[in-house]
């Protein structure tokens, strides 16, 4: 017999001899003990009374085919009981709870909304359980949704965002494919209803380009033909652009005209990357308004910017003021 036959054989006698020991029997007693307790524990448990959660498949039912459930409806319930083990343990593991169904015809109301009251719940969810059973809580304890019958709206859509850029770079422009949304909703919803949002998302890159695909935030009561819209946002760099505009006087009258000292004006700005080489002094309008000479005893005047493109940023303009002279001519030649 070789050396792993004989190992075999020895243990197989020290295991007998344990089995036959003072040792085995006191450690098989205490064994016995223990499944007993635990079965007596086990029996007192299920006859005692207990608090549970129980959950309810919930379904709508008979839904029209012209109908459209604008809003969402619970996919469960949430039952608070009291009863014993036993009762608990067939709710919990057996088959006694089956899906709580809840016709749409019999709960059909006449503006678009459908509520089950509190009562009428627990009198419906009652034939569910036990007499002895006890419902503590229903959650949610009262159902309601909207619903319409062919209803639309096409709405705007509204941009609702904030960016998270560092101050050299701005949003240059926003690329969007739809404008605007269709709303299924009762009428009464449709009537006060003028635009969609988005949701408030913060928004981050360090790309040139950011595409999004944004949440858009149903009314209560309404269901949207899309939640998610595409938006694309171009992302440019600032950079500083120094501009020479002449110094205009604005609402003068005919017969008058103004000369400023000196002539013109720069224009200090903040433009994107993209934008520089288009920007020019034609996009701008700078001086002062004749209302403001007329009640001003001051030799020189204010420099204003009254026009410039939606892309700049004016940081500065010099000089802040100027000397200026109003001539006043005869406009008929004479």
């Amino acid at each position: 017999m070789d050396k792993f036959g004989l190992r075999i054989q020895i243990y197989i006698r020290r295991v007998r001899r344990f089995l036959v020991s003072k040792l085995a029997h006191e450690i098989a007693r205490y064994l016995l003990f223990v499944l007993l307790a635990g079965f007596y524990w086990l029996i007192q448990a299920l006859n005692s009374v207990h608090e549970a959660n129980i959950f309810i498949p919930l379904v709508l039912t008979d839904i029209p085919e012209n109908v459209v459930i604008t809003d969402s409806f619970p996919s469960r319930l949430k039952i608070r009981i009291e009863d014993k083990g036993t009762s608990i343990m067939r709710y919990k593991y057996g088959n006694h709870v089956k899906t709580l169904e809840i016709k749409f015809v019999k709960n059909q109301g006449s503006d678009g909304y459908v509520r089950v009251s509190p009562y009428k719940l627990r009198e419906i969810l009652r034939n569910q359980f036990n007499i002895s059973t006890n419902l503590l809580s229903i959650t949610p304890d009262t159902l309601g949704y909207y619903y319409t019958t062919g209803q639309q709206k096409r709405v705007p859509i509204k941009l609702q965002v904030s960016f998270n850029l560092d101050a050299e770079h701005y949003v240059r422009d926003t690329i969007i494919t739809e404008d605007s949304v269709t709303v299924f909703a009762p009428t009464k919803i449709l009537n006060k209803l003028s635009e969609v949002v988005t949701r408030d998302d913060l928004l981050s890159t360090s790309q040139d380009t950011l595409y999004s695909k944004l949440n858009l935030v149903a009314p209560v009561g309404a269901k949207l033909s899309m939640s998610e819209w595409n938006v694309k946002f171009i992302i440019d760099r600032y950079t500083q652009k120094k501009i020479e505009v002449p110094l205009e006087g604005l609402y003068f009258p005919a017969s008058m005209a103004l000369r400023s000292f000196p002539a013109s004006a720069v224009v200090t700005c903040r433009v994107g990357v993209k934008d520089y080489a288009s920007v020019s002094s034609e996009d701008f309008l700078v001086g002062v308004q004749y209302a403001t000479l007329k009640s001003s005893n001051n030799d020189t005047y204010k420099v204003s910017v009254f026009k410039y493109p939606s892309s700049v940023k004016v940081l500065s303009v010099s000089p802040q003021r100027a000397d200026f002279l109003i001539e006043d001519y005869d406009i008929s030649g004479k």
